[in-house]
């Protein structure tokens, strides 16, 4: 499980964020694995645009609120 992933503010836009989600992909489907779960802010549109471009697609919403 790769709990954290994120490109530097100075390497974004590269298509860097794609190539690791490729070779991720690559990697689980050299492992036999079924399927690849990603999450992502929903604020975070390149993301998700990413992700939709790479054949994800949208599933559960988590939602919180702060108890302060």
């Amino acid at each position: 499980q790769i709990k954290s992933l994120w490109v530097a503010e100075s390497h974004r836009k590269s298509g860097l964020a794609a190539t690791l989600k490729s070779a991720g992909e690559a990697w689980a489907k050299s492992r036999h694995l079924k399927e690849m779960v990603t999450s992502v802010h929903f604020t975070n549109k390149r993301m998700l645009d990413i992700n939709l471009r790479n054949g994800f697609v949208p599933g559960f919403v988590q939602m919180t609120k702060p108890l302060s």
